[in-house]
């Protein structure tokens, strides 16, 4: 198939050049014919040109057919293009060769330019985020000495500042092509009790109950820092939006782990769009408190980890989300 298709393309750009010859062999065979030359004057000339004309379609056919394979693989290898072309045929070829020097390197120049960009953005953002840590300490200190409910609607607040900084610092890590994943074997109620512990001030003042029922044996293979930042965002949407009722976290099947609410609840045309970077979806526009990072972050997370996730949801009726580890077979 590659074969006839250079074939074809060899004919289309050298049938102008084949048909000048052609017709100048025509024009001296009409020009011995009417000076009436013998045959035998002419037969000799015409069989070299002949085998010369031949000869030289053959040698070309392989060139061209050579040089377009050799493209062809440059194409599939667009990194070492520039450092391999092949010599350029003609005055006009070598331009179209320092054309794409030129624009390869304006494109280096611009990629770079936007490397660094990007890198300053992300080192004046990770300062800020560690920065910040003292100002809200200070206030912590100072919500304790206010007294109920004012206290704890300021924890509240500073709680949620705290979760929106450990989540741009989880995005900018991602986002910069973080791989400091470190897989072993951990307990997966260990990596749970570590996630709902942190939210423990906010199970008590929401009046939320907790249910945990996952065997001590239980092992997966995962990054227990990456699993923990995804665990604790699907607890804050369940406490987010639940505001009575309680939180069931359990194992079923072959290691899958769900954490089920009973809330709110999710707008079945919104769950296609959950894993989706920005999407809040009606029930964060509604209470404007989502960022649309949460769920897109734990989506990356797994998948990096080689885990997966699932959301089911009716309004009113709760929400059920299920991560499944089944291939860490053990």
């Amino acid at each position: 198939m590659q074969n006839r298709k250079i074939r074809i393309n060899f004919f289309k750009e050298r049938m102008r050049g084949y048909l000048h010859a052609l017709v100048w062999i025509g024009i001296f065979g009409v020009l011995f014919a009417l000076y009436d030359v013998s045959i035998k004057y002419i037969w000799y000339p015409t069989l070299l040109n002949l085998v010369f004309f031949v000869g030289y379609g053959i040698w070309d056919y392989r060139r061209y057919k050579k040089r377009y394979l050799q493209l062809i693989c440059m194409k599939n290898h667009v990194e070492i293009t520039l450092e391999n072309l092949p010599e350029p045929i003609g005055g006009v070829e070598a331009v179209y060769q320092e054309l794409l020097q030129e624009m390869m390197l304006k494109k280096n120049e611009t990629i770079n330019n936007l490397k660094t960009h990007l890198e300053e953005n992300t080192e004046y953002v990770t300062l800020w985020t560690h920065q910040i840590k003292t100002p809200l300490t200070a206030l912590q200190l100072v919500a304790g000495e206010l007294v109920e409910p004012q206290r704890g609607e300021c924890y509240t607040r500073l709680f949620e500042i705290e979760q929106y900084q450990d989540m741009m610092l989880q995005y900018l890590r991602l986002e910069g092509g973080g791989n400091d994943y470190v897989l072993k074997a951990y307990t997966l109620s260990g990596m749970v009790n570590q996630s709902i512990k942190y939210f423990a001030r906010i199970f008590i003042r929401k009046g939320i109950g907790i249910k945990v029922d996952i065997p001590e044996g239980v092992h997966v293979v995962t990054d227990e820092k990456w699993l923990v930042f995804v665990l604790k965002q699907i607890i804050s949407n369940a406490l987010k939006y639940t505001n009575k009722g309680k939180i069931s976290i359990f194992v079923e099947r072959e290691k899958t782990l769900v954490i089920q609410d009973t809330g709110m609840g999710i707008a079945p045309e919104d769950i296609p769009r959950l894993f989706e970077r920005g999407y809040t979806g009606y029930n964060g526009r509604k209470d404007k408190k989502a960022s649309g990072l949460g769920l897109f972050l734990s989506k990356k997370i797994l998948d990096n980890l080689s885990h997966s996730i699932t959301i089911q949801s009716s309004l009113n009726q709760g929400t059920r989300v299920e991560i499944s580890f089944i291939s860490d077979r053990r």
